[in-house]
């Protein structure tokens, strides 16, 4: 189920922040995204177009993508499973 009133805002690790701010407004590929911290802090902060996610294995999609419904995007990310 999609919530688009669940917005508080993800934290992310410094790393990941430092990355965000080389972005701007951007449509985003994201290798290896795990969780898909990295896109829903983009999208949060009006910083994503449109991003793909994409893990190796389908844990960790499986996991991106129940972030994603978590936080609403649905419509703003989409997740694959492949090496990248």
């Amino acid at each position: 189920m999609t919530n688009k009133n669940f917005m508080n805002n993800i934290i992310i690790s410094p790393r990941l922040v430092a990355v965000s701010q080389m972005i701007s407004h951007s449509k985003v590929a994201d290798i290896g995204t795990d969780h898909g911290k990295l896109l829903i802090y983009l999208a949060q902060k009006n910083c994503l177009i449109f991003g793909i996610g994409s893990d190796i294995n389908e844990g960790p999609a499986e996991s991106c993508r129940q972030n994603i419904l978590k936080y609403g995007l649905r419509d703003k990310i989409e997740i694959r499973v492949g090496d990248g």
